[in-house]
């Protein structure tokens, strides 16, 4: 049975001591259940990607689709072939008009990004009409109500949202003794579940020399 956000709610209901919801009211509880979320994005905005055949515009400059945060990768054009990652510099200082002097085609060979603007990437050639590319990007989490259901992802951090919800509980309580150390106590859970995650994550991956599929080494291809 798939965890809800209710279920986390009642568990830290359960912690802070209000069953009934009187000093903490359930939709504040749930404002920062989606709070937490948001957090989860900024730490490991892998937890919110998501794979996406995307038709481009005519031209080098693309835009990912509406409430796409962050470009991860553009793995391949739809009709198969290979697509990698380069420097937007290095094309510019060699042909500075490569926008508009290179001729479009729908196949792709390589894609830019520009993490001070993440939304917006560049293809080369530029894209011409018809050209499709598979993205993986990150998308902002929507706001959960009490029935939604926690992604197999989030659910894995459940008890870290418990402890998120509960710092907010005890950092609104904090003039009361010991409430501000015991808000401090479930953000650092919360935030070494977060790191610990992450850290699991990598040491168990089989693609630790291939991270984002860039070869550690270089390897023969064919024959």
């Amino acid at each position: 049975m798939a965890l809800t956000a209710q279920n986390i709610l009642d568990r830290s209901s359960m912690i802070i001591q209000d069953l009934t919801n009187v000093r903490w009211p359930a939709s504040e509880l749930l404002n920062w259940l989606n709070d937490a979320r948001r957090e989860l994005a900024v730490l490991r905005p892998d937890i919110y990607s998501t794979m996406a055949t995307q038709p481009l515009t005519a031209g080098a400059k693309q835009t990912l689709p509406t409430k796409g945060l962050r470009l991860m990768d553009v793995p391949r054009n739809t009709n198969g072939a290979a697509i990698t990652v380069t420097q937007r510099g290095f094309l510019d200082q060699q042909n500075p008009t490569w926008h508009t002097s290179i001729t479009p085609s729908t196949t792709i060979k390589h894609f830019m990004l520009d993490e001070r603007n993440p939304s917006v990437y560049w293809v080369y050639p530029p894209a011409a009409s018809g050209a499709s590319v598979e993205i993986i990007y990150q998308s902002a989490p929507e706001d959960y109500t009490a029935s939604s259901e926690l992604s197999s992802y989030e659910e894995l951090y459940g008890g870290a949202f418990v402890d998120y919800v509960c710092y907010r509980a005890f950092s609104k309580d904090s003039e009361y003794a010991g409430n501000a150390q015991r808000a401090l106590a479930h953000y650092q859970q919360y935030t070494n579940a977060l790191g610990l995650g992450r850290k699991s994550d990598l040491t168990y991956s089989a693609n630790l020399a291939n991270v984002g599929g860039v070869p550690s080494k270089q390897i023969a291809v064919g024959g």
